[in-house]
């Protein structure tokens, strides 16, 4: 019962939250990380780290000149 509360309240917070295994691996992307980030769990979930599945770094001080 207490891990389907902890579930539901996951699911339903606008905060964003994850978790990793001890390697660096996430394991959980909530539902508020896919709305604020852009990124669905299983684009994330089984990757190392955000460079895994990021784009390339935008060069904003060359894009302003």
């Amino acid at each position: 019962r207490a891990h389907r509360q902890l579930a539901n309240i996951i699911r339903s917070t606008a905060v964003g939250i994850t978790s990793a295994d001890t390697r660096g691996v996430y394991n959980h992307w909530s539902p508020s990380c896919e709305a604020m980030l852009g990124y669905s769990a299983a684009e994330v979930i089984d990757r190392k780290t955000a460079a895994d599945f990021a784009a390339e770094p935008y060069d904003l001080a060359g894009a302003l000149r």
